[in-house]
């Protein structure tokens, strides 16, 4: 058997969330209604992030860092014993999964994110694309 794990892992970088600010104006931020931000505590979240918008836009700038399981794969041969009388050398069957597990900080989608394309102006600012798609094969190899 063999197993085969990509790991990755970026500690630093800040990503601008306008998603969350796309949110909060329609008021459907998971938190919009939550107590926390607001250091006298007198509004929620949301209108507390709208009503400093363009003084303070700390709550929209938020830690990118993550760690993720980008791909897992398990091999197994089967013995040639379960193979019979047949005219096989070999037989492998094996499971790949692909982006399994992500632990973030970041409150939007994907961490890894740059809407506007891997540029030095510009980058970091998440939309709201789609997340990172969660993909399962199985595989058989047989060989003769």
């Amino acid at each position: 058997m063999s197993v085969v794990a990509h790991f990755d892992l970026k500690k630093g970088g800040q990503n601008v969330n306008l998603q969350e600010l796309i949110a909060d104006l329609g008021g459907t931020t998971y938190d919009f209604d939550d107590k926390g931000l607001d250091p006298e505590e007198k509004l929620n979240n949301g209108p507390y992030r709208l009503a400093n918008l363009g003084s303070i836009t700390a709550p929209y700038v938020q830690d990118a860092g993550y760690f993720r399981l980008s791909e897992l794969s398990v091999m197994y041969d089967l013995p040639k014993s379960m193979l019979g009388s047949a005219n096989v050398d070999r037989v492998q069957v094996g499971f790949t999964g692909r982006n399994l597990y992500q632990n973030t900080p970041y409150k939007g989608w994907n961490p890894d994110v740059s809407q506007f394309g891997n540029v030095g102006v510009g980058g970091s600012i998440d939309t709201g694309p789609y997340p990172l798609a969660k993909s399962m094969y199985l595989s058989v190899n047989v060989s003769f």
